[in-house]
């Protein structure tokens, strides 16, 4: 059976759009509208130490690999120079199968022999990845284990280079899913400071959109994601999400239009689903 691929969308997609963060995440999102980011230096940002060393943890087991299994032998035996090769085969084939908790693992171990930005970027991603895995979720323990590595290393790396955009947003998405109310602003923050490095980042005003259709801020959903998709439009993730935006602010006539062109256009089945529930709920009201 295949695995699990974490990130796509989920046929309750609908259902998370519209869960509001509560009260407080309102307030963060709008402070975070009103601040200027320039009196702050996301290098500035503090990071909590890993929760626990990545080899000792316990996580969910993969199924029957022998790839996996014959190249993970040769890694304990391996010349340094031979090791750094493995790690990218073992990590390239556990991401294409949606682990991104074992390629974490994988990526934090070879940070000791090379810790260059890519690679630091590519730990700190993952582990970012890993901590919202539904395998990993369901562990308290490892999400915030993996959480902490992900601002940790991501915080390293933005203090070396404070303009990595791919950085900052991985960063911001870290500190606002690590569950913690006090890291809600902090991610904001930071996913607004990739916007004022480029204001073209698609992904950065897609997740702020989101943000807003979740603390119920449609009219600020809809001017972010109308702007996302004015710049890319084949984005059809953000045409739903506005669609959403759209039905929040009582525009059902033009939320339906938005949806019946994703179901459409979008080459992902789940997000097709999404929108066809959505379009049979706005029908029935």
């Amino acid at each position: 059976m295949a695995e699990q691929i974490v990130g796509a969308p989920r046929g309750n997609v609908l259902r998370i759009a519209v869960v509001s963060f509560g009260a407080l995440v309102t307030a963060l999102l709008f402070f975070a509208d009103k601040t200027n980011l320039n009196n702050r230096k996301t290098s500035d940002i503090s990071a909590p130490p890993a929760a626990q060393a990545p080899g000792a943890r316990s996580l969910p087991p993969l199924a029957p690999d022998a790839q996996l299994d014959a190249w993970k032998q040769e890694l304990a035996q391996a010349a340094p120079e031979r090791q750094l090769a493995l790690y990218d085969s073992l990590i390239a084939r556990l991401v294409l199968r949606g682990r991104y908790d074992h390629a974490a693992v994988f990526a934090v171990q070879r940070l000791a022999a090379d810790s260059s930005l890519n690679f630091l970027l590519q730990a700190g991603t993952l582990s970012q990845q890993a901590a919202q895995m539904d395998l990993i979720r369901r562990d308290s323990v490892l999400a915030s284990a993996f959480s902490g590595d992900a601002i940790r290393l991501l915080s390293a790396l933005t203090a070396r280079d404070p303009s990595n955009e791919a950085a900052l947003l991985a960063l911001g998405l870290a500190y606002v899913n690590s569950g913690k109310p006090e890291n809600s602003m902090q991610g904001v923050l930071t996913i607004r400071k990739v916007l004022e490095i480029n204001p073209d980042n698609a992904e950065a005003g897609y997740q702020l959109g989101v943000f807003s259709i979740q603390t119920g801020q449609y009219d600020k959903a809809a001017e972010r994601l109308q702007r996302v998709l004015s710049r890319y439009p084949e984005r059809q993730d953000a045409r739903y999400q506005l669609a959403v935006a759209q039905a929040g602010l009582g525009d059902a006539a033009q939320a339906r239009l938005l949806l019946e062109t994703v179901v459409k256009e979008a080459s992902d089945p789940e997000l097709k689903l999404a929108a066809r529930e959505l379009l049979t709920q706005l029908s029935t009201n």
